[in-house]
This record gives C-alpha cells, structure tokens and sequence, in this order.
C-alpha cells in the first residue's frame, strides 16, 4: 500500500481519485494540569468503506499521512528530523497492547 500524501485545505494529489465520500478522522488535543502530561484522542472517524480489508487500507492511509505531516511540523518548530522519527520509534506501543487482545 503506498499513499500519495499532500497537506493543505484543497490538495492537489498527483494520484487521480475515484470517485466516493473521502474518509478521514478528526484529532483533538489539550494541555492538563499534570507536568509532561497532554490529553488527545480521535474525536471522529469517517469511513469510506464498509469492509473491514478497505478499512484497514483507510487507517494505512491515515497513519502515513499522520507521520508525514508529524514530521515536517517537528522539523518546522526547531526539531530535526533524527529526533522527530525517535519520537515516533520510542512511542509505547507494548502500553497498548491490552486493549488490541481478542480484535484480532
């Protein structure tokens, strides 16, 4: 699965599109009261297919378009690219493993 990412409000893929809704998904985040500490979380989540195997090629297009854009922005707020994909290897995802068991 490869993705043909471009950011922006009306972007010009280099791809043609088919035709259909676009999926997509809605992130929100906030500063807490607890040191080193935010709150975020996917506020909505827009599907264009009702299968499961297309939904899957979805969340695939979402997490590249995600990383690409996480890390031109770490780069662009004084960060280095080096750093910004460590920040994404480091992430814990062992953490999360508990609430995967059984959606296999």
């Amino acid at each position: 699965m490869s993705t043909d990412v471009v950011h922006g409000p009306s972007p010009q893929f280099h791809c043609p599109l088919a035709s259909g809704a676009p999926y997509r998904m809605t992130l929100e985040g906030h500063y807490t009261q607890v040191d080193d500490w935010t709150a975020a979380g996917v506020t909505s989540c827009e599907w264009q297919s009702q299968r499961p195997e297309k939904r899957q090629a979805e969340l695939l297009g979402m997490r590249t378009a995600f990383i690409d854009w996480f890390l031109l922005k770490w780069v662009e707020h004084g960060g280095t690219f080096e750093g910004g994909v460590a920040q994404l290897a480091e992430y814990p995802f062992e953490n999360h493993r508990h609430r995967t068991q059984g959606n296999a």
